[in-house]
């Protein structure tokens, strides 16, 4: 729900990982549940105009994300 997601945002952590683990779910949740393999290998580049726009790892699809800003 959008109250769990407010949650997760406002979480307080308490080591470097657990910081890590919750910005690269809101990461992957922000971008429609981009997958962490498809996360790991974003560039500098892949951002373009204030668009994301990757391959697919597992497809080989490209998707564009508009107003990344």
């Amino acid at each position: 729900t959008a109250e769990n997601i407010h949650q997760i945002v406002a979480a307080t952590t308490v080591t470097e990982e657990e910081t890590l683990a919750r910005d690269l779910f809101l990461f992957s949740f922000y971008t429609r549940g981009m997958s962490f393999v498809d996360i790991a290998f974003l560039e500098k580049g892949s951002i373009k105009d204030g668009q994301l726009i990757y391959k697919r790892k597992k497809t080989g699809k490209v998707i564009q994300i508009l107003d990344i800003a």
